[in-house]
């Protein structure tokens, strides 16, 4: 934590409902994990269980879940906004868990938040993204500093993100939490105008996947200045309200 917390952040990637996924597994949890997020700056969470196929019964669970956190920590005075959402993996029964309603976009926004593979190639993305976009979604791709091809192609999101795909990277890589590795990673994305939003994918209060909202602030404050504040605050803001995002032209890699 930094000695001056900034409040009022937007929290677009979180599993913070329990019993859903690899997150808490009791309302207690739950209830701390919320606690520590507040105490991270955050007014505003999606909660973002993982999503694997085109069940109905997940959709339903995360609703009702949603309505009983939000009358939890109400309750409980805890000042923290609870908006439904999925981390959609993308597979086969994506598309028709779209086409059929079954699975959550982020709030009431029209985006969805799309987790990939380690190993996804961008003619694969590129493809989704497309089919995607054809029923009416915006793609927020998560945690991209997860893919290993994108380690070998510095260059992959670029044409994607010039036809409007939109990436997450993670608090905790951004400030090193995670390895030197995905931390450099998030750095040359953030400086390459490859990366949109710097979310927590907390699963928990404590331990190597809590809320690191402030390490991560600051740590893009370090390369960006006063607008790294935009990727927890404007941007994701934008994101939920369905509003135009402002166009920044990608930096190729100096790589070769």
């Amino acid at each position: 934590m930094t000695e001056k917390t900034e409040s009022g952040l937007i929290d677009l990637h979180c599993h913070l409902l329990p019993d859903l996924d690899d997150g808490p597994a009791t309302w207690e949890e739950t209830i701390q994990l919320a606690r520590e997020l507040v105490r991270e700056g955050v007014r505003t969470v999606a909660a973002t269980p993982h999503s694997y196929g085109q069940g109905g019964r997940d959709k339903t669970r995360v609703l009702a879940q949603v309505k009983e956190a939000s009358k939890r920590f109400h309750e409980l005075g805890i000042p923290l906004e609870v908006l439904p959402g999925m981390e959609i993996t993308l597979t086969m029964l994506t598309l028709p868990g779209l086409k059929g309603k079954k699975m959550l976009p982020i709030g009431e926004s029209r985006t969805i938040l799309l987790e990939t593979s380690a190993y996804t190639e961008a003619e694969e993305i590129s493809r989704a993204v497309d089919q995607i976009k054809r029923l009416g979604y915006q793609v927020l791709l998560a945690h991209p500093e997860k893919i290993e091809t994108l380690y070998d192609e510095p260059d992959m999101l670029v044409p994607l993100v010039k036809k409007g795909l939109l990436t997450q990277i993670t608090a905790a890589s951004v400030a090193g939490l995670n390895g030197e590795r995905k931390k450099q990673l998030c750095q040359d994305l953030l400086h390459r105008g490859l990366a949109h939003v710097i979310a927590s994918d907390a699963h928990a209060a404590e331990g190597s996947r809590r809320p690191a909202m402030q390490a991560g602030l600051q740590a893009a404050r370090e390369l960006l200045g006063e607008n790294a504040i935009h990727l927890f605050t404007s941007v994701p803001r934008l994101i939920l309200e369905g509003k135009r995002m402002p166009q920044i032209q990608p930096i190729l890699s100096e790589r070769q």
